[in-house]
């Protein structure tokens, strides 16, 4: 592969291939479209990965069956970042400075029944997959999750987090299955993200319903995290630098849930997060869930 000026030549067993993204005049080659948002100076650009979908694993939902093709439509993936990206920017900075730095690569995933699944490439520095979310707000706190396992996956290359040992599964507040110690670390960091998104949504919603909606959400996953920290800081198997890391969501959790909120909110949080924690251990009774 020979590459200059902006466009490229392939060349393999005696065939030539010239590509470029926007133009390309060999039919054999076919560039993924990309998505492109720009709001108060920050720009968004992700490829839309909708060719290499059966690689995903299949407990993200695709497996080896293909995805609708209004799944991969990329108007209308354009539409939702467009909305997304504008709320980063103007409310969300840090997320948006850092998923415009970091994100790279989409790819989508069939739509479930309700919410929006998604999940990163640990070892696919910079691709996110994710379904279409129903709305704007919704692919917002979705990016403001991905970016934070982003990071961490990113750290972990650098740092041993957890020492080697036996898988001994945890509750997580928001998983419906056991999570090995690792995968709650990433899991509660992932979810300080999203109670941080919440905690800055809810100043800014003026609708009243919006509003209560974004404070159940702050409480909710402020103290679903908070409580996975203390948690994992009684583990003996985290390293020193995941022990640091422990130790600094920590304090920022425990501020977190000292912030005066609504009484209906937190009440409604509570009953979200004893809802959960009731159905995990009916099923891990073997009692069938209501």
């Amino acid at each position: 592969m020979r590459c200059a000026g902006g466009r490229a030549e392939v060349r393999c067993a005696g065939e030539r291939i010239e590509i470029g993204y926007d133009h390309t005049p060999d039919h054999r080659w076919r560039p993924f479209p990309e998505l492109r948002a720009t709001h108060g100076g920050l720009a968004l650009r992700l490829l839309l990965d909708t060719g290499t979908w059966r690689h995903v694993p299949v407990a993200l939902g695709v497996g080896a069956h293909p995805i609708a093709a209004s799944v991969r439509d990329p108007g209308r993936w354009q539409h939702r970042l467009r909305g997304a990206w504008r709320l980063l920017a103007d409310e969300h900075r840090t997320v948006a400075e850092e998923v415009s730095v970091a994100l790279r690569a989409l790819v989508p995933l069939a739509t479930p029944r309700a919410g929006v699944r998604s999940g990163t490439f640990h070892h696919g520095f910079g691709a996110v997959a994710m379904s279409l979310p129903p709305d704007s707000r919704s692919a917002a706190v979705t990016l403001a999750h991905e970016i934070q396992h982003l990071k961490l996956a990113a750290l972990t290359d650098l740092f041993a987090l957890v020492e080697p040992g036996p898988d001994e599964p945890f509750y997580a507040p928001w998983r419906p299955d056991p999570r090995p110690l690792e995968g709650l670390l990433h899991g509660a960091y992932a979810h300080l993200g999203v109670a941080g998104f919440w905690r800055r949504q809810r100043l800014v919603e003026r609708d009243r319903a919006a509003r209560h909606h974004a404070e159940v959400e702050f409480v909710r996953w402020t103290r679903a995290a908070g409580e996975t920290v203390r948690v994992l800081a009684a583990q003996p198997r985290l390293t020193p630098v995941g022990r640091h890391l422990v130790d600094g969501m920590t304090q920022v959790l425990d501020r977190w849930a000292r912030e005066p909120v609504e009484p209906d909110a937190a009440a409604d949080a509570g009953r979200l997060l004893a809802t959960h924690r009731a159905q995990w251990d009916r099923e891990r009774a073997g009692a069938r869930p209501a």
